[in-house]
Parts: structure tokens; C-alpha cells; sequence
């Protein structure tokens, strides 16, 4: 772990903290143990404080106000690297009460367009924003 997450593990960013030093270019961060090919961008709640794709932010960060901890996340979406279909995005989570949570808390029909996995949820790209809507409908 780098001098800089292990310091930032320890406390949440402050506002100095959110500036550029905290976006990375694609492809050129690892993002855990990944390489990313999406913009990083590093968000905090309370104690918990993760990079993750620029296009998940809002998602996770209503997870966790909604008390649902992530593991692992990708945004999805159109990349060469992956081909012309693109790909799904997905959220991870530590276990599976956590990922039957979160299908609680979501209106059915959204629910229902999502494809559900033991400890994981997959959906297209344009849902992100009726994810987050709903979750903060839900008073999370």
C-alpha cells in the first residue's frame, strides 16, 4: 500500500485532499490490484474512503450511506479493450445479506432489469442514475 492510501485508510480526505492529486487518468492508475481503464476519482463517507470509477461515485456513495459495503466495482460501458458490445457494470459486495439488501431497497422493475449474483449486482450503464435515485428515495 502507498504512503498515500495507507494515510488516507487512516482518515477521510479533507478538502485539499479532493483535488487533482485524488483523479487519475485512465489507464494509468491501479486501482487495488487492478488497472482501470476508467477515470478514478476518490470519494469518502464517514470512515470509508476508496477510488473507484468516476461513473460509480454517486452508486457507491449511496451504498454506503445506505450501510451496504462494496468490495469491487466497474462502470461499465463502451471500451475498445472489451469490444464493440462493451460490457455491464457490476458493484461487489463482501457478502451475500449485504447484495439481498440492496434488492430490498429497490423498486421491483428496477430490480428486475438488474442481473443478481451471489455477492454481486450487474447493470447496463444507463441505470447508475435510477440506482442512485432510488436508493435516495429510500431515505439512504
Amino acid at each position: 500500500m502507498s504512503p498515500q492510501m495507507r494515510r488516507l485508510s487512516k482518515r477521510p480526505p479533507s478538502a485539499r485532499d479532493a483535488g487533482p492529486a485524488m483523479t487519475t487518468p485512465p489507464l494509468l492508475r491501479l486501482a487495488g490490484m487492478y488497472p482501470s481503464v476508467h477515470r478514478q476519482v476518490g470519494i469518502s463517507y464517514r470512515r470509508r474512503v476508496a477510488f473507484v470509477d468516476e461513473g460509480l461515485a454517486d452508486l457507491i456513495r449511496a451504498l454506503w450511506v445506505a450501510a451496504l459495503d462494496t468490495d469491487y466495482s466497474c462502470q461499465g460501458g463502451l471500451n475498445p479493450l472489451w469490444g464493440p458490445q462493451g460490457t455491464a457494470g457490476y458493484v461487489a459486495f463482501g457478502n451475500a445479506s449485504t447484495c439481498r439488501r440492496l434488492s430490498t431497497l429497490l423498486p421491483v422493475d428496477l430490480a428486475a432489469r438488474l442481473t443478481w449474483e451471489r455477492r454481486a449486482v450487474r447493470f447496463q450503464p444507463e441505470e447508475i442514475s435510477a440506482l442512485v435515485a432510488a436508493l435516495t428515495r429510500a431515505g439512504c
